[in-house]
């Protein structure tokens, strides 16, 4: 039997189990949701209904209490009948509920009931909500007691007042009519009857007379005018007192009025109101245990139906696991061996061992692939292992023919072959191609090697003679520098004598110009002697006039002419002097800046050759380090070609080397057994041509450049070829 068909047949079985367990469970949860529907669709929906009744008749009566307290506020007492209405609409909707609902011969019996029970409390309560609507004072229980103890309080105080006015007294009572406990009372006090607000207000004229008229009294009593206050007393605070008691007692009848109102109800709330209201509740409670006793015998059916369903359910699931685990176990122990053997086969196909084989004898599916995994292994072992064989022994003459084109194994091993001929035919070709250029290469690294000797021999001789040439070139730079610093002292030298020689023909100008200022002054005292002169003159004439009396005075100017005649000559002989000097200051001012213009042509023509000393310092200093580089390029040259010589005879060796590998390369490459047919020409080995050691090492390294070059594409293999192999 194919493993399909035991795989059909198990779980077939499996399915009908799984298909018994499941009609036993729809026809247990078939019954159990019939007594669900039930509690769902009647018993909850009445209990419910019938809560809905007891929650409304509770409010009802907790509303109907809150109503009758004496205390309560006109809005609160609104608010309250308010709440009346909407706890009466949960009465009425729980009542239509379970009037909707399928009920029993006793349900319908204590609900006809019922409904008497609550039109009769119905009927009361409507009078007793009647009564409390006509009350619309607030807290009317202590307004009446309010009203006759500020009666009182006024009764008291004309009491008081009088004996005041018989005693001779000033009265002490409350005058401020807003002060007493009326006037707080009639200011403080609110509610929403307008009638009753009106009757107190009517006691504000009344009220503030009274206390105007206590005012008045005491007055007259302080002016002694004692019998105009016992008049006042007599004609108008009694009369006042009288007006505000029939108020009083206006306000106190309408008062209890409302109180009146309110012990009605409350006899209604607490006789016959209460009465009906127990026979409602007795009700309640008969109709909800009749509805709850109901809801627990179909809970109680509902739970046998699922007590049997579950017990069938447990009785079918036990069997079915029995019947899967054994049908599981006959089924796991037909496959289970099979498998671990073809594991283990597999384990030693992975390990490289290739005699293990299954030899299984079955019809199924398990013996095809036995059958295939063993014929699997024999081509692997006679085939692929044995071609493998012949490689590691370095025959690669093995044919191979893929059993189609997705043949991997046949493919790369045929691939393997094609590629390992022509690789190792074109490694044969090159081995001779190497061992010719090697040999060319050896020819040429000699002839390169006695070319670099004498590169070397040419390249010393040279840098001797740079480093002379260097050597006279830093002289020649140190001699132009120790002229430039000359130069620069010479040009320092010059340059303060001219300023010197600026700073004398400032000093001369100087000079020159204090002389002119000393020619003016002395020009001033020749004009004070000639005016000194003129005075003394007059003196004199005047002194003769006067006569004997003016001897004296004659004698005076006499003297003064003389002194004038002589500052007069000693002036003009040092205005001579000076203007000598003058023009002999101006001679010297002459030649100094004659002298001052020389030196500073001196100074212009040294800083020129200054500079053109400097220049040629500072070139001679360039022209030094050109050839100290230079002659450090020829050292670097020399050791370069030092190290070229080194390494062609270096090269020499390594390329004799390289040829007695190249022939042990071919030996090697012999070893291989190739296919005749493999259809590869081996290209034929070229003469090298000789190189003459007599041409320039430069045609000796092009040429060996060329031999490599022409040699390189024949021994060059693919990267991707190595990689692979």
């Amino acid at each position: 039997m194919k493993i399909f068909a035991k795989l059909i047949g198990g779980f077939a079985i499996v399915a009908a189990v799984c298909a018994l367990v499941g009609g036993i469970g729809w026809y247990g949860i078939y019954h159990t949701r019939e007594g669900l529907q039930t509690i769902a669709h009647k018993s909850l929906p009445s209990v419910e209904a019938v809560g809905l009744m007891m929650e409304g008749m509770n409010g009802l009566k907790s509303a109907e209490r809150t109503l009758m307290i004496s205390s309560l506020s006109t809005a609160d007492r609104k608010h309250e009948i308010k709440n009346l209405g909407k706890r009466m609409n949960v009465v009425e909707e729980g009542m239509d509920k379970f009037e909707a609902l399928d009920k029993d011969v006793e349900e319908q019996k204590f609900f006809s009931e019922l409904k008497q029970a609550f039109a009769a409390w119905d009927s009361e309560h409507h009078k007793l909500v009647g009564f409390v609507e006509k009350v619309e004072l607030d807290n009317v229980g202590s307004l009446e007691a309010v009203l006759t103890g500020r009666k009182l309080d006024h009764v008291k105080w004309v009491s008081q007042l009088e004996n005041s006015v018989a005693r001779q007294e000033k009265f002490t009572g409350q005058l401020n009519p807003e002060l007493c406990g009326l006037g707080k009372f009639l200011k403080g006090y609110t509610t929403d009857d307008q009638t009753f607000m009106a009757m107190l207000k009517s006691f504000d004229g009344p009220h503030h007379r009274l206390h105007q008229l206590g005012e008045t009294i005491n007055t007259k009593m302080v002016e002694g005018d004692y019998a105009k206050a016992g008049v006042i007393i007599s004609s108008q605070v009694r009369p006042t007192l009288a007006e505000i008691e029939s108020l009083f007692n206006k306000g106190l009848d309408y008062v209890k009025a409302d109180i009146t109102d309110l012990e009605l109800a409350k006899k209604i709330g607490f006789g016959s109101g209460r009465s009906a209201f127990s026979a409602v509740d007795k009700s309640l409670d008969r109709l909800m245990a009749s509805v709850i006793e109901h809801s627990e015998s179909v809970t109680m059916s509902a739970e046998a139906d699922a007590s049997r369903s579950q017990t069938m359910a447990l009785v079918a699931v036990v069997f079915g696991v029995i019947a899967a685990m054994v049908i599981g176990f006959f089924m796991a122990r037909s496959f289970a061996a099979p498998m671990r053997a073809t594991v283990a086969m597999l384990k030693e196909l992975e390990m490289g061992h290739l005699s293990a084989r299954l030899n299984l004898k079955r019809q199924d599916e398990i013996g095809e692939m036995s059958k295939t995994l063993d014929d699997f292994a024999d081509n692997l072992q006679k085939e692929t292992v044995t071609i493998l064989k012949g490689l590691a022994a370095g025959d690669v003459s093995y044919s191979i023919v893929p059993r189609d084109e997705n043949d991997e194994i046949r493919n790369s091993l045929k691939t393997l072959g094609d590629d390992l001929n022509q690789v190792l035919s074109q490694i044969q070709t090159s081995g001779e191609q190497i061992n010719s250029g090697a040999s060319q290469v050896s020819d040429g690294a000699q002839v390169l090697s006695e070319g670099a000797t004498q590169s070397a021999a040419s390249l010393e001789e040279i840098t001797s003679s740079m480093g002379e040439l260097s050597s006279r070139t830093r002289d020649n730079a140190d001699n132009a520098q120790q002229a430039n610093t000359l130069s620069t002292e010479a040009m320092d030298a010059a340059q303060k004598g001219s300023n010197q020689m600026q700073q004398m023909v400032a000093a001369m100008d100087d000079i020159s110009a204090s002389g002119q200022s000393i020619s003016k002054i002395i020009k001033v005292i020749d004009e004070i002697a000639f005016q000194t002169n003129l005075l003394a003159l007059n003196a004199a004439v005047e002194a003769a006039r006067a006569g004997q009396h003016g001897k004296g005075f004659a004698v005076v100017a006499e003297e003064v002419r003389n002194l004038a005649a002589r500052s007069a000559k000693a002036a003009q002989e040092t205005a001579e002097l000076i203007e000598g000097s003058v023009q002999k200051t101006e001679n010297g001012a002459n030649i100094a800046k004659h002298t001052a213009e020389a030196l500073e042509e001196i100074v212009s023509g040294i800083t020129k050759t200054s500079d053109l000393v400097s220049e040629i310092a500072a070139s001679s200093n360039e022209q030094a380090q050109g050839i100290g580089q230079i002659n450090q390029g020829l050292e670097q040259i020399d050791q370069v070609t030092q190290s070229n010589t080194a390494s062609a005879e270096e090269s020499a060796a390594a390329a004799e080397e390289w040829s007695g590998q190249a022939m042990e390369l071919q030996r090697l490459l012999q070893q291989f057994k190739l296919r005749s047919d493999a259809g590869f020409t081996r290209a034929p080995a070229t003469q090298p041509e000789k190189i003459s050691r007599k041409a320039p090492v430069a045609n000796a390294g092009w040429a060996a450049a060329e031999q490599l070059s022409a040699s390189a594409p024949e021994i060059a293999l693919d990267d991707n070829e190595f990689g692979k192999y």
